[in-house]
């Protein structure tokens, strides 16, 4: 698992070598209670522009859509809310 903050190059390199993986898009905080998950290929969080992705939130990145929940759990105090783009999540949860 790994987390981006202030980190777009080091997050567009893991988006790119992990397209099966899972993203968690949160708030900076530890008191954040925006929390999504999505697939790495869902089009709200896929990386395809110029634009900044890690600094108004982080990413946290794993192959493992389990281990990201534990985290939200853990680390933002709550579930994580599921992406609801159609065919982001439908075939995981």
């Amino acid at each position: 698992m790994e987390e981006f903050k202030d980190d777009d190059r080091g997050y567009k390199r893991w988006i790119r070598s992990h397209l099966n993986g899972y993203v968690l898009n949160t708030g900076r905080s530890t008191m954040s209670t925006y929390r999504k998950l999505h697939r790495a290929t869902c089009r709200w969080i896929m990386p395809t522009d110029d634009r900044q992705w890690t600094n108004q939130y982080i990413k946290v990145c794993s192959t493992d859509a389990n281990e990201i929940i534990d985290w939200a759990r853990r680390e933002r105090g709550g579930e994580p809310e599921m992406c609801e783009t159609r065919g982001c999540l439908a075939s995981i949860l």
